[in-house]
């Protein structure tokens, strides 16, 4: 019996029957309590009643909280037990693993054909690669694997990561364009065109260079380009530092097309984007802009974006007018979650955000974009959907909200507002799972801190999680069956494992920890030791 069916709802009372117990006793002692007091009379007797009700209170939640934490621990014990019996092996983790030319093995055989028969089950359009940290070597070279796998085998077309959309879209432009060589100033701008935290590693470039070469794959067997490989950056543009390239890039579309508007415009952000800077725009927008100009930058991001809007029919079909019209709504985003951020982060200043969403708003605003830009007119696409591949920080693909503490807030992610959305668009066309969602958890190993600054950057050892983390539980399973690194598809785990998997739990990042429980996603990838990425000094970091 699997989580998916009735064992749900055995589970879920489960759950509630230490609570239940504890609201109808409760109940009695209101219930005396109320009669106690009911008579002047009865006061002094009352008075020791009321100690003795205190006593036997305290006693009714000792003994609900002793059997929640039996329940529990029994839930997770046969968590265990089953994962023991059904966790997949992962054999080859680096690019060394996979050097010998000569070998023609299809290395990972039984994880990917565990994987691709878990996505074909659930009918799942989105998969969701988990990032337990940016810079890990061994999660980067998997899910470059699993990448090739998804759209070698199963027709997967779009890849996007958290790069910021506006400046992604020299890579999309390239993928389309293969074979072409490239200029070294092409090449910059292309490197430019993917976050940091991918470009500045040797594992996260290979990501681009296999779409080149599955896309190159496509045109010399024949199939011309109609159904070729894409790439998407999914973030704000910007991200926190540089905002003069993304807004040239839409000013280069909209010069061509609406000159008169083009001038205006520049003429009142180009201050902005000089207050603003090229390195620090996130903290600049906080510490150099007066209110009046981040009101005024809102307000020109907000015509911008409207004016696109209004133009829309008119460009039906007009793929670079879709792209600039998506990215000023990055643009705009960006804005507002550095309003969000700056108000998150300041204890002076009225609370008007109940957590840090304003990039979970942009990137599933930007997934929902991708996914309907191929299948929006027919001049546009033959195909009826596009099937993405989703790569993003296992904070940013949970599925449900909780409070994760100081600038975080009551965050909500956005792999449950993605998740939230297509269900309700799958189940009008009777698809019930369109997102399939694979977290991430490893053991410990190596990392580079503060990676973002090259000249700063050291390897240092990852901290241990906490012991009653969900780290614990898969570090157990890893001992128990002698897989140092695996997966596991949780979700048909059965019944009597539910508590455990719904139960909130924390899981480590390098610096901070996060609240989230298992089932907020459909399975799990375990790396029992990890390192850092290869760093690719050519590239230059802001």
């Amino acid at each position: 019996m699997s989580i998916s069916t009735v064992g749900v709802a055995s589970a879920a009372m489960l759950t509630h029957s230490s609570a239940a117990y504890l609201c109808i006793s409760l109940k009695t002692y209101q219930s005396k309590y109320q009669k106690m007091f009911s008579t002047r009379s009865g006061h002094h007797a009352a008075t020791r009643s009321k100690t003795q009700l205190k006593r036997n209170y305290a006693a009714v939640v000792a003994d609900a909280d002793d059997g929640t934490k039996q329940l529990l621990s029994a839930s997770r014990q046969a968590f265990i037990d089953w994962a023991v019996e059904n966790a997949i092996p992962i054999e080859r983790l680096t690019p060394d693993d996979y050097s010998d030319s000569s070998d023609t093995t299809v290395h990972n055989a039984a994880f990917l054909k565990a994987l691709s028969g878990a996505i074909q089950s659930s009918s799942a359009s989105v998969v969701m690669l988990s990032e337990g940290f940016h810079n890990c070597k061994e999660m980067m070279t998997l899910h470059n694997a699993i990448i090739d796998y998804l759209i070698t085998s199963l027709g997967f077309r779009v890849v996007a990561s958290e790069s910021g959309l506006p400046e992604s879209r020299i890579i999309s432009n390239h993928l389309q364009n293969v074979p072409r060589d490239l200029t070294c100033d092409e090449e910059d701008e292309l490197w430019a065109g993917l976050n940091k935290m991918y470009s500045a590693w040797s594992e996260g470039r290979d990501l681009i260079d296999l779409l080149i070469i599955c896309n190159i794959a496509q045109l010399m067997g024949g199939h011309g380009n109609d159904d070729l490989v894409d790439y998407c950056g999914l973030d704000i543009g910007g991200f926190y530092s540089d905002w003069t390239h993304p807004i040239s890039i839409i000013k280069r579309y909209i010069k061509q097309h609406f000159p008169q508007f083009e001038r205006n415009w520049s003429q009142q952000m180009n201050p902005l984007l000089n207050a603003l800077g090229t390195s620090k725009a996130r903290y600049n927008y906080q510490h150099k802009l007066t209110a009046a100009d981040k009101n005024e930058l809102a307000l020109l991001l907000d015509e911008l974006v409207n004016m696109m809007t209004s133009k829309r029919d008119e460009f039906n079909g007009d793929l670079d007018f879709e792209w600039t019209r998506q990215s000023a709504i990055s643009m705009q985003l960006a804005e507002n979650y550095y309003r969000n951020y700056e108000h998150m982060s300041s204890d002076d200043i009225t609370m008007k955000y109940a957590g840090l969403n304003g990039r979970e708003i942009a990137m599933a605003n930007n997934i929902i974009w991708r996914l309907n830009l191929d299948c929006s007119n027919n001049d546009r696409s033959r195909r009826e959907q596009t099937k993405m591949i989703v790569i993003n920080h296992v904070i940013h693909t949970k599925t449900a909200t909780q409070y994760q503490d100081e600038i975080w807030g009551h965050f909500v992610p956005m792999g449950q507002m993605v998740k939230q959305i297509l269900d309700e668009k799958g189940a009008q066309k009777g698809n019930t799972q369109p997102v399939f969602n694979i977290g991430m958890i490893y053991g410990g190993g190596t990392f580079w801190n503060n990676w973002q600054r090259p000249n700063e950057r050291v390897v240092d050892t990852i901290p241990p999680p906490k012991e009653d983390g969900l780290e614990a539980t898969m570090k157990e399973v890893s001992e128990k069956t002698g897989m140092k690194n695996f997966f596991i598809h949780w979700e048909i785990a059965p019944s009597d494992a539910y508590v455990y998997l719904h139960s909130v739990t924390t899981i480590r990042e390098n610096d901070y920890f996060i609240r989230a429980f298992p089932l907020e996603w459909n399975g799990c990838i375990y790396l029992d030791r990890v390192t850092h990425a290869t760093a690719d000094n050519a590239y230059r970091m802001n």
